[in-house]
């Protein structure tokens, strides 16, 4: 009979930092939902104005502006959710990556320009050379791990 691989553990006393921090996936994927269904809406909006424009030959109507003006309104609460909340975070040692639904960034610690955590408001905004971010310290776990750490290893590099 095979003997098992026995492996020790060491305890050195001291927790492991924690270096990723990602939002819950239910929260993730409605936010998909939304953008997706805000989308298809729009692009069923423009194909059917196409129709009625080009093959059909009728004018433009009041109750079409309207309508253009009600679905960009639905778009305003969503996009910034989309293009400028952060759902994956990730502290390395020359920098931090970020990731929305959209696309991934990678910020080195001397990009940052600034972070600022007012208290009183539901995000926290790191402030990049090109861009800023949106950190949602309901969704992220431990957030104020994350807010440490950013302003620890902002401020060691700017000395």
């Amino acid at each position: 009979m095979k003997r098992k691989k026995e492996f020790k553990q060491v305890e050195l006393g001291v927790e492991p930092v924690k270096t990723e921090f990602l939002r819950s996936r239910w929260k993730h994927y409605l936010r998909w939902l939304i953008f997706c269904f805000a989308l298809l809406l729009y692009i069923m909006l423009i194909l059917t104005s196409y129709h009625s424009h080009v093959l059909l030959q009728k004018g433009f109507l009041l109750q079409e502006l309207v309508v253009y003006v009600l679905c960009s309104l639905m778009m305003l609460p969503i996009l910034p959710s989309v293009v400028l909340e952060v759902d994956y975070l990730r502290l390395e040692d020359d920098g931090i990556v970020l990731q929305n639904l959209l696309f991934r960034r990678k910020l080195l610690w001397d990009e940052i320009q600034g972070f600022i955590d007012p208290r009183y408001l539901k995000f926290a905004i790191l402030r990049g050379k090109k861009f800023f971010y949106l950190l949602n310290r309901r969704d992220l776990p431990h957030f104020d791990e994350i807010a440490e750490a950013i302003r620890a290893k902002a401020t060691k590099i700017r000395k």
